[in-house]
């Protein structure tokens, strides 16, 4: 810049000069002065001014009490972690945690404790998909399966599709269970039938509730029993006992001498024999002599479809309906060939089915 200024002429390279030419300029504006100061300055000697530098804003280093309590810390991603419904939901729970974890030393321990409670999550999800992404065809023969076996195992059969005799079954399993167990097995059961409403699976729920209230009571009973140990409430207990056994046989007595009464068909009649397996023989010989009594007011079967066997019968069996009747009569048999029999009338009710036979 100052050789610039003396190539112009406005700077002059010596002292004398500047004093000429700053009088000069001072006359041409009229303007009157004495010879100004001349003030010596070196460039050259003064020190260069260093611009400034901002300070690097460190953070402030944790300490020990900072540090939470590595349980406390971890609950809390403990508790969405049981709650997580997708897997998306648990990516981003362990995301959260990993990344507060990362400037602590002290919780990184902790960390794989989480990640394998992470790894459980995932698995627990997987099962899930698998279950309820199956077809409806695989489902619903899973139910079918469970169904009949269960059934099966209460006395029920599996064949039947007429909601009321379905709930009256039922009805009679829940009248005659020994335990709560028993009573909730039964619940689940019925819940889980397809030939029923709501409002008669409602129904059966409330008969399982005063079941399982008359259970209990009978439970406290016992424990009080227990608990008093004297000769006069134990005669005592045991009198309430009997003679609230005996009205519910009774009851159940009435039931199905009513109900043989009522059967269409001598195998119906004989199944309801297998209602009475906790009975005495004395307790059953009411139910066998109506039974017997109804056998001779129904037609009796022809003497060479006795002799038949019956997968023949279900085998060969020309309509719908006579299958049906066949149908009933595979309860009766050895529970060892009560699946032979079944998927042999399965397989006949589909022939019959698409030949169109009624």
């Amino acid at each position: 810049m100052l050789i610039d200024g003396v190539t112009a002429g406005s700077v002059q390279r010596d002292a004398e000069n500047a004093i000429s030419q700053m009088k000069a300029i001072r006359a041409v504006l009229g303007l009157q002065c004495n010879d100004p100061e001349i003030i010596e300055y070196d460039f050259a000697d003064q020190p260069k001014e260093e611009p400034e530098q901002k300070k690097a804003r460190r953070g402030r280093k944790k300490t020990e009490k900072d540090i939470q309590d590595p349980k406390d810390f971890f609950e809390p991603f403990y508790l969405k972690l049981e709650q997580a419904t997708t897997h998306e939901e648990v990516d981003s729970i362990f995301a959260e945690c990993k990344k507060l974890v990362a400037d602590t030393d002290e919780y990184r321990v902790h960390l794989q404790d989480f990640i394998v409670k992470i790894d459980e999550k995932y698995f627990q999800l997987d099962q899930l998909d698998i279950k309820f992404n199956a077809d409806d065809t695989s489902v619903k023969a899973n139910s079918d399966a469970f169904l009949l076996h269960e059934a099966e195992t209460n006395n029920i059969d599996p064949q039947v599709t007429d909601s009321a005799t379905i709930i009256e079954d039922y009805r009679f399993q829940i009248n005659n269970a020994p335990t709560v167990d028993d009573v909730l097995k039964i619940r689940s059961l019925f819940a889980a039938n397809n030939h029923l409403e709501r409002e008669q699976v409602q129904s059966l729920c409330v008969l399982c509730e005063a079941k399982i209230e008359e259970l209990n009571w009978w439970e406290s009973q016992k424990q009080a029993e227990v608990d008093t140990n004297t000769g006069a409430d134990l005669i005592e207990f045991k009198k309430l006992k009997e003679d609230a056994e005996e009205s519910i046989y009774q009851e159940q007595l009435k039931d199905l001498i009513e109900r043989a009464s009522k059967a269409s068909t001598p195998a119906e009649a004989n199944a309801l024999v297998r209602y009475t397996t906790t009975w005495t023989q004395v307790q059953r010989a009411p139910l066998i002599r109506a039974i017997s009594k109804r056998l001779t007011e129904l037609p009796q079967p022809k003497q060479d479809e006795v002799n038949i066997p019956l997968i023949s019968r279900l085998q060969d069996a020309p309509d719908l309906k006579t299958l049906e009747l066949y149908e009933t009569e595979i309860s009766l048999a050895h529970p060892s060939v009560h699946k032979t029999l079944q998927n042999m009338a399965a397989k006949r009710r589909g022939e019959l089915t698409r030949s169109g036979a009624e």
